[in-house]
């Protein structure tokens, strides 16, 4: 299981400023998540290479991948 609140990256895995990078192999799924303050935020389900399950992941932690999050939404995701 890999770490919450970690950095994605497309295309490559490393270490940088403490922070580990994960590849991200697709985009699942797409949902709105309402805070206890009452904001909503958008996260996507990500499906990491070398890792068996997918991971809800915010989308503010997307930002390295945010090409496949593209793909996903014009594929109608």
């Amino acid at each position: 299981k890999m770490p919450r609140n970690h950095q994605v990256q497309e295309g490559y895995h490393q270490v940088q400023d403490g922070f580990e990078d994960f590849e991200v192999e697709g985009v699942l799924n797409r949902r709105m998540v309402r805070s206890g303050t009452g904001r909503s935020k958008v996260q996507y389900l990500l499906k990491y290479v070398g890792y068996a399950e997918a991971e809800w992941t915010d989308y503010a932690n997307c930002g390295n991948c945010r090409s496949l999050t593209r793909k996903f939404l014009r594929n109608g995701g």
